[in-house]
């Protein structure tokens, strides 16, 4: 299957943008993904859930350019991101430190606070509105293969129920870039290139710079005592709530329950 990253593929699709709409008021943050749907009615027909541990993919989301946090805060009808941010021009790692400083006092904790507060609504949002669409749901961190993720949305037979459209082999270059989280490395590194798919160029060692967990980009780190400080309460309860349900640690962690 030819599933690309941020734009749309021969049969799909890995991006997190489009579990909404677009609009000319609300157009989407990343331009190869909004130009691949433009003036399409594009429907998926299978959708697959794939969620990350809250304390990391708050970490993660921290190094989101400004627009693109604004574009899901929008979209979930959530309060605009804090107004005191990193310049326009700052590095994905230097935007994640001045939101989430590490050992902060005074006011950069109140900064802290602030921006874990609202990257823990959109994780919480933007999971609830994948959850109304989703034929399945899978988490990052379990390293699935291609074809178990094929599996999950029922995309293992064709339609004459006979043959596999979506397999794996150790035998092939296929299985041997079989994995999820070798796939991201390879969608990060943008090998998929103007629609053409180069597993070769993979192996070659395009990805070898990857990193070994499933999400490529440097950003500050983030606790669960990070977390309680700045959330409490009932948001704090929500988060561990849909955190449990998804099978990771009571404390939020990228383990399991």
């Amino acid at each position: 299957m030819r599933v690309e990253h941020e734009r749309l593929g021969r049969d799909g699709s890995v991006c997190w943008l489009y579990a909404v709409r677009d609009s000319t008021q609300r157009p989407y943050p990343v331009p190869p993904a909004a130009a691949a749907v433009r003036d399409y009615d594009v429907r998926f027909k299978k959708v697959l859930h794939i969620v990350r541990c809250p304390t990391g993919n708050v970490a993660a989301l921290s190094t989101h350019r400004r627009e693109t946090l604004a574009f899901a805060a929008r979209a979930l009808a959530l309060p605009p991101p804090p107004t005191e941010d990193a310049g326009p021009l700052s590095s994905q790692f230097d935007r994640s430190l001045f939101r989430l400083p590490p050992r902060p006092a005074g006011a950069a904790r109140k900064r802290r606070d602030r921006w874990l507060a609202f990257l823990a609504d959109l994780w919480l949002g933007w999971n609830a509105r994948g959850e109304r669409y989703a034929d399945a749901r899978t988490r990052i961190e379990d390293d699935l293969s291609g074809a178990a993720l094929c599996d999950l949305v029922e995309l293992g037979i064709d339609g004459d129920g006979a043959e596999r459209i979506c397999s794996s082999s150790a035998d092939s270059t296929t299985g041997a870039l079989d994995s999820a989280k070798t796939l991201t490395r390879m969608w990060s590194h943008w090998v998929v290139s103007r629609g053409d798919f180069s597993p070769q160029r993979c192996l070659r060692g395009a990805c070898a710079d990857g990193p070994k967990t499933p999400h490529h980009r440097k950003h500050a780190n983030v606790s669960w005592a990070d977390l309680s400080a700045a959330l409490g309460g009932r948001k704090l309860e929500r988060v561990a709530a849909v955190a449990r349900r998804y099978g990771y640690g009571a404390d939020g962690g990228c383990g399991g329950g």
